[in-house]
C-alpha cells in the first residue's frame, strides 16, 4: 500500500514541475495510515512522476485571446440598445452592429476615430472625460447623433467608466438607443397644448390661425400652408391663412376640381405624399 503526496520542483528555466510521490507504507500503517516510511527507508527512485505541467505556448494564449474577442463581438452585437467603447482619449476601440446601423458607417470607418465623429451637439472634452471619471457613470443624457450621410438623430445615452484588474480606469462605455419617436410624441403634446391655449386664450381669429401655423410647424413641414372659408351657397373659396414659398395670396374663386373641393365635399382629411 502507497501514501500518495503531491509537490513540485523548479526547471532551471523557471517553470516548474508538479509530481506526485507514491510512498510504501508500513504493515501497521493500515492501521495506523499516518506512519509512513522515512525517506531513508523509501529511496528517492521510488518516487514516480505522475505528470507535468506544461507552460501554455504562446500559440494557445493567442487563441485563447482571439476566442475571448469573438465572444465579447458577438454579445455586443447581439444587444439591441447601441454599444459604443472608447479609450481614456476618447477613441472608438469597439462598436456593436446597432450602432453602425445607427450611424451609417462601417466598423473599420470609427475604430480608432474619436467618438466626437458622432457628435452634432457638444462634443465631448477632456473636462467631461474627468467629471466622469470622478463620478463614475452618467445616466440617460439626451444628444444629438450625427450620421454618416449628414442627418442627425435624437439619442438617449448612459456612460460608465470601466477598470481593468488592478482597478485602473481603462475606458469608457457609452449605451444608448434612438429615440426620435419619443421626441416627436413630446412635441406633439406640446403643440396640441399649444393650440388648445390659444383657442382658450385668443378672440382674435387670424392669432389664432398663425398660433396654429406655428404649432404645426414644429411637428410637420408646413412651408407651404393655407385656411381658406367656403360660402356655402356660392361656393367662393376665400384665404384666411396663406402661407406659400412661391405663389402670392389668391383672390377670391370658385371651388374647382382638386384636393380642397374633396375635402370640403367629403368632410375627411387627406394625406397627399410625392
Amino acid at each position: 500500500m502507497c501514501a500518495y503526496a503531491n509537490t513540485s520542483r523548479s526547471r532551471p528555466s523557471g517553470t516548474d514541475i508538479a509530481f506526485e510521490i507514491c510512498a510504501p507504507m508500513h504493515q501497521d500503517s493500515l492501521r495506523n495510515p499516518a506512519k509512513i516510511l522515512s525517506e531513508k527507508e523509501t529511496p528517492f527512485k521510488q518516487m514516480k512522476t505522475s505528470h507535468e505541467v506544461i507552460p501554455t505556448s504562446q500559440h494557445e494564449t493567442a487563441a485563447g485571446l482571439a476566442d475571448t474577442k469573438i465572444f465579447t463581438d458577438r454579445a455586443l452585437d447581439s444587444i439591441v440598445d447601441f454599444v459604443v467603447v472608447t479609450d481614456l482619449d476618447l477613441r472608438i476601440t469597439q462598436i456593436n452592429k446597432a450602432a453602425l446601423r445607427l450611424n451609417g458607417y462601417q466598423r473599420h470607418e470609427l475604430v480608432g476615430k474619436s467618438v466626437n465623429v458622432l457628435m452634432a451637439d457638444r462634443p465631448f472634452s477632456q473636462k467631461g472625460v474627468d467629471i466622469l471619471r470622478k463620478n463614475g457613470y452618467a445616466l440617460n443624457i439626451d444628444k444629438i447623433n450625427l450620421n454618416k450621410d449628414g442627418t442627425t438623430t435624437p439619442i438617449s445615452r448612459s456612460l460608465s467608466v470601466f477598470k481593468d484588474e488592478q482597478g485602473n480606469d481603462q475606458g469608457i462605455v457609452c449605451v444608448g438607443r434612438d429615440v426620435t419617436e419619443r421626441k416627436r410624441a413630446e412635441i406633439e403634446r406640446e403643440s396640441i397644448f399649444e393650440i388648445t391655449q390659444g383657442i382658450s386664450a385668443t378672440s382674435n381669429i387670424e392669432a389664432l390661425i398663425e398660433l396654429i401655423h406655428e404649432s404645426i410647424g414644429k411637428v410637420l413641414y408646413a412651408e407651404n400652408c393655407y385656411v381658406a372659408l367656403v360660402d356655402p351657397k356660392t361656393e367662393l373659396l376665400t384665404m384666411q391663412f396663406f402661407v406659400d414659398k412661391r405663389d402670392p395670396v389668391p383672390p377670391k374663386a370658385k371651388l374647382v376640381v382638386g384636393p380642397t373641393r374633396y375635402i370640403v365635399r367629403t368632410g375627411q382629411p387627406m394625406l397627399i405624399t410625392p
